[in-house]
């Protein structure tokens, strides 16, 4: 079964490779998205700094006394920008610990950033249908018109999924997470020392990781089964697509931690070489830029890899049932 993964893995690749236009169609659609938000940020920053001296000494290095000064005057979508956010590295760590921590940050999010992250939900949902089913029917050449119109075709019945996905999480964190949450507060409380509470708060974290993965990658399952074989059901595809992959969970979490596996290495890479690259001059910020795109790009490429290769996986797994 090893090496059936492994070939699954490998023909994600090629198939990513080969719809190369399906990545960029996605990568397109998120790069619009980051726009409409960045584009405000981005006047305010320069109103904010105008001509001054600041504005001048802020390229060569952080000016942390105009950042305090920023944060304290900032309003709705500005007041979420904060230091850690403001470099590749330290805006993936807090999204991280934004994932875990939602249900507790969700309701001091201003309105603009919660409709924009709906409708990159609805977006996402929209691109998987065309992603998955030219994917499914491994036709080349790629033809747009086909990639949007198979994606209308399923938007309904992935968006079904969506929405039991969401009170699944939604059950998780108001349930396993605030569990865990008063745990951790409690042995903060109660113990002689700090170190129980961070160890324990570090297993609680990485465990409530692995089950939102881990739902992830069911629900992925069960896109694929309702675009691959046309199932106008979406409870169905989720019963049915989760039989087979529980029946066969091993093989399942081995080809999903390899790709994920390349996408902690990928993501280590490009942080360490962006770490690396020093942003005091335009011509430096502007290659920083490319190189974030690329890094979101690279992203955008291991979601697609994703499916390709589990797409393969269940379709054998479909074949022996």
């Amino acid at each position: 079964m090893g090496i059936k993964i492994i070939q699954d893995y490998l023909h994600g690749w090629q198939t990513t490779r080969r719809f190369f236009s399906v990545v960029v169609i996605a990568f397109v659609f998120n790069l619009i998205l980051g726009l409409i938000l960045a584009a405000p940020l981005a006047h305010s920053f320069k109103n904010h700094l105008g001509s001054s001296i600041a504005s001048e000494n802020i390229v060569r290095d952080f000016d942390y006394l105009w950042w305090q000064e920023f944060h304290d005057e900032a309003q709705g979508l500005e007041k979420t920008v904060e230091v850690t956010t403001l470099t590749p590295k330290g805006a993936l760590l807090n999204n991280l610990e934004a994932l875990v921590s939602l249900d507790q940050r969700l309701l001091s999010f201003p309105f603009s950033l919660i409709l924009v992250f709906l409708v990159y939900l609805l977006l996402q949902t929209f691109i998987s249908g065309g992603i998955i089913a030219t994917y499914a029917s491994g036709k080349s050449p790629f033809k747009a018109g086909y990639f949007f119109q198979q994606a209308a075709v399923f938007f309904l019945r992935l968006l079904g999924i969506m929405l039991i996905s969401g009170t699944i999480f939604f059950v998780l964190y108001q349930g396993l997470g605030r569990l865990f949450r008063w745990f951790v507060d409690y042995l903060s409380q109660t113990a002689l020392s700090e170190r129980p509470a961070f160890y324990v708060g570090l297993v609680t974290k990485v465990i409530l990781f692995f089950l939102l993965f881990f739902f992830q990658m069911l629900f992925d399952y069960a896109r694929l089964h309702l675009v691959s074989l046309n199932e106008k059901n979406p409870l169905k595809a989720i019963i049915i697509s989760w039989k087979r992959v529980v029946a066969n969970l091993g093989s399942a979490l081995g080809l999903y931690y390899l790709i994920f596996t390349s996408l902690v290495i990928f993501s280590l890479l490009m942080g360490s070489w962006l770490e690396w690259l020093p942003e005091n001059t335009p011509l430096l910020i502007i290659l920083a830029f490319l190189i974030n795109q690329f890094f979101i790009f690279g992203f955008i490429w291991f979601r697609c890899w994703f499916y390709a290769s589990q797409l393969k996986f269940y379709r054998r797994l479909s074949s022996s049932v």
